[in-house]
């Protein structure tokens, strides 16, 4: 399984805002300029997280994000399904690219069972990892 870029920058926003929390709003373009990533698309990771319920924001000269819910209430499996809802090793664990589709092979498929199992060791060693703990 590969992070993607999308998640790994995720997650260090996230732990930026986790080292500020209780402590000020933290500006998108201090993020970007501090971690070399386009203010354009961490802006894009920024709405999706606040879609989810993980990131609050202010809008203003004194405006800036933070964490809607405390770090040690948040996973990284929160932050990764937040970015990619439908991560999996294989296509067939979730559907075809996502959808609700059967899998053509699924009846006959001999591995599908050890592929769901590695996913969900792989997701609950995720979810065991708090912001927090980075």
């Amino acid at each position: 399984m590969r992070i993607s870029w999308s998640e790994d920058y995720a997650v260090i926003f996230m732990d930026k805002l986790a080292q500020n929390y209780d402590k000020r709003l933290v500006a998108l373009s201090e993020v970007a300029a501090e971690n070399h990533i386009s203010f354009s698309f961490l802006k894009q990771l920024a709405m999706l997280l606040k879609k989810h319920g993980l990131i609050e924001s202010k809008e203003g000269i004194a405006g800036g994000y933070r964490l809607a819910k405390n770090p040690a209430d948040i996973t990284l499996l929160d932050i990764i399904s937040a970015i990619n809802p439908n991560r999996s090793l294989t296509m067939c664990y979730h559907g075809l690219n996502g959808s609700t589709l059967k899998c053509p092979k699924e009846d006959f498929c001999h591995p599908k069972t050890t592929w769901q199992k590695i996913n969900q060791e792989i997701f609950a060693k995720l979810a065991s990892v708090k912001l927090s703990q980075l």
